[in-house]
């Protein structure tokens, strides 16, 4: 993995845990849970993508 992909999976696994203690914690609507559990799942497959080199991140460089 390049430096830009650690990093993302760094994010990744960030966020999921995040949104894990939201879905624990919060009180949420049953759909806004639906939609956090969707979020996670989306993530781990991204995480496992990239870490399994199946894809690639770049980040688009702009100037302030």
């Amino acid at each position: 993995m390049n430096k830009i992909e650690k990093e993302t999976v760094k994010e990744i696994e960030e966020t999921l845990e995040m949104l894990e203690k939201v879905l624990v914690n919060g009180f949420l609507s049953d759909e806004e849970k639906e939609t956090i559990r969707k979020m996670i799942v989306h993530n781990k497959e991204l995480k496992s993508e990239i870490e399994s080199g199946h894809a690639r991140v770049t980040r688009k460089i702009t100037e302030n």
